[in-house]
């Protein structure tokens, strides 16, 4: 019988909830630090030739587009990866591996068509979007940079990881510019919204033995005091910088949007030690 545990490995989104957000709190949290920001994002680089409807459709498209790419990679490393690990984090059950080994080439292949026909519908959803065949291209490095990052395991996959992030949270914009020095120069502070910050924390984890940035970590709540200072540091030097030019002003608000939702969670915190 086709279950749900079975459908996750066939359908986007499907296999990120059920492995990596442990709760509805987490979805909601994950609706709040990626869905908003990222289709925010989006709409300040679109075209407005472009009907606001189909730059709705083509917004989930993309983001189905990379959750399925992208959760090549997860099924990957919590099926295949973990063979030639000591003691390797276990996201699924017995019965989930029966079933991956038994259909692992159906469900690779199910994937990669899926994303082929999610390309298509884009194009065919707007045939002239400026930047379609980047945003094609990023997408689909998400395979081979996955493929190299399931297989190291050095402070390399810092870059590896740097990168796939960067795909997953700041490739929306390669839709609607052309590449060239403008569209990079405001693409790039995109960066530090979340794969930076992301970055810094993944390099305080342990094994990598980064001690300059084991604070990150210390305790149980110093994660969240240091994004919500990441954030309200940022806020204010892109108000100091750019208050008075409409250019990055959308994006001091987005650093503010993020600054505001961290500090929440440090004053929820708070209350609740106090």
């Amino acid at each position: 019988m086709f279950s749900i545990d079975k459908a996750k490995f066939f359908v986007p989104f499907l296999y990120f909830i059920r492995t990596r957000i442990a709760s509805p709190a987490k979805l909601f949290s994950w609706g709040i630090i990626y869905i908003i920001p990222t289709a925010y994002i989006a709409y300040h680089f679109y075209n407005e030739t472009i009907s606001f409807g189909i730059f709705l459709f083509s917004f989930v498209l993309q983001a189905v587009a990379i959750y399925n790419f992208y959760e090549i990679g997860y099924i990957e490393n919590d099926t295949e990866t973990i063979k030639n690990e000591q003691n390797p984090t276990l996201r699924l059950k017995q019965q989930d591996f029966v079933f991956y080994e038994k259909y692992k080439w159906i469900i690779y292949g199910s994937r990669v068509i899926t994303g082929i026909l999610v390309f298509a519908v884009l194009h065919m959803a707007k045939p002239d979007f400026a930047g379609y065949w980047q945003f094609v291209i990023a997408v689909a490095m998400l395979l081979p940079i996955y493929l190299i990052y399931n297989r190291v395991r050095n402070k390399f996959t810092l870059l590896l990881h740097f990168i796939l992030v960067t795909i997953r949270f700041a490739s929306y914009p390669l839709l609607y510019v052309i590449l060239n020095e403008t569209a990079v120069k405001q693409i790039l502070p995109v960066l530090f919204v979340f794969p930076v910050i992301n970055v810094m924390e993944r390099a305080a984890l342990k094994r990598f033995n980064i001690r300059q940035l084991s604070f990150i970590l210390a305790t149980s709540t110093s994660i969240d005091k240091f994004r919500m200072i990441y954030y309200c540091l940022f806020t204010a030097i892109f108000l100091a910088i750019y208050a008075g030019t409409a250019q990055f002003g959308w994006l001091t608000i987005l650093f503010a949007y993020f600054a505001l939702y961290r500090s929440v969670i440090v004053v929820k915190q708070n209350f609740k030690t106090s």
